[in-house]
């Protein structure tokens, strides 16, 4: 009975992030990108860390390439982790990953939903569709951010 409980719960979630997939974003990767032009990854790096940490997320990894950012979830998202798991909490991750290209700096982010299992073990939905769009938003404000800065 618990597994039937389980598999039910896991389709409700795939059928509850398909409704909200708005198909892929028109950038290279189909994922949220911008481009920062004639900057350097660490000011790229500065730049981002100071819009999200601004908008009330905490760093919570910043080395090598990548920065990750995680904020309390929605009420509606730690719902559908009550759905999933017997642990109705959410917590929103922001992976920022910083690609250098000549004198250009690439900046490709992910979204996700993470709460943990039965098991203890995390876990992740991605949030494409608004999920994304939110998210390109602010790769928006992040590339203003750098090239506004000398």
């Amino acid at each position: 009975m618990a597994a039937e409980v389980a598999e039910f719960s896991r389709r409700s979630l795939i059928r509850l992030v398909r409704m909200c997939d708005c198909g892929p974003l028109q950038t290279a990767s189909g994922r949220p990108e911008v481009t920062v032009h004639g900057k350097t990854a660490s000011q790229v790096r500065n730049a981002a860390l100071n819009h999200f940490v601004d908008r009330g997320w905490a760093p919570v990894r910043s080395e090598g390439s990548q920065l990750v950012f995680e904020k309390e979830g929605s009420t509606g998202q730690a719902l559908v982790m009550g759905l999933m798991t017997d642990n109705p909490q959410s917590t929103n991750r922001i992976t920022i990953t910083l690609l250098e290209n000549g004198s250009d700096v690439r900046v490709i982010g992910a979204i996700a939903a993470v709460g943990a299992n039965n098991f203890g073990r995390a876990q992740v939905v991605e949030l494409q569709g608004k999920g994304y769009q939110q998210l390109q938003a602010e790769l928006q404000g992040v590339k203003a951010r750098a090239e506004s800065r000398s």
